[in-house]
């Protein structure tokens, strides 16, 4: 992640600076550099989907592939539309880690929360009574839930 991170940021700075080259006027680079949030809006929740659908290692893989993918047709045209698609495409590649990890760490913590026995789900919703004896155990139920 550290690579798409710095490849990023250096896409911020030069992105400006080459379609200046290519004589776009301002507007064109406003949108040119907002085609960045805008595909990482557009594709975080397709990550979701399909890391949720598919398992976490193929969308990953994929998304990777494309984002290199990208950052080298970003790196090869000239037209100043075809610089605006490819940075939207390479931030919605990016952008895929984040959904693809929260679906790997619910798979791994759900698991391992519901061999323990103090799967949220499982737990009572309230408890009715109030002695001593029933807050102690509501105490360590707590703690086992708060330990997934």
């Amino acid at each position: 992640m550290t690579f798409a991170t710095l490849a990023t940021g250096l896409l911020q700075i030069c992105l400006p600076l080459e379609l200046r080259q290519l004589r776009a006027s301002p507007n064109e680079i406003g949108v040119a550099l907002s085609m960045y949030g805008f595909g990482m809006f557009a594709f975080e929740w397709l990550w979701g989907v399909l890391a949720d659908r598919a398992g976490y290692r193929a969308p990953l893989v994929v998304s990777q592939l494309l984002y290199a993918a990208c950052i080298v047709l970003l790196s090869r045209v000239d037209s100043i539309a075809l610089i605006a698609a490819s940075y939207f495409l390479a931030s919605g590649m990016m952008v895929s880690i984040g959904p693809i990890a929260r679906s790997y760490l619910g798979t791994a913590l759900g698991r391992r929360c519901s061999r323990s026995g103090s799967s949220r789900a499982t737990r009572p919703a309230t408890i009715t009574a109030h002695g001593p004896r029933t807050m102690r155990r509501a105490a360590r139920s707590r703690a086992r839930a708060a330990a997934c």
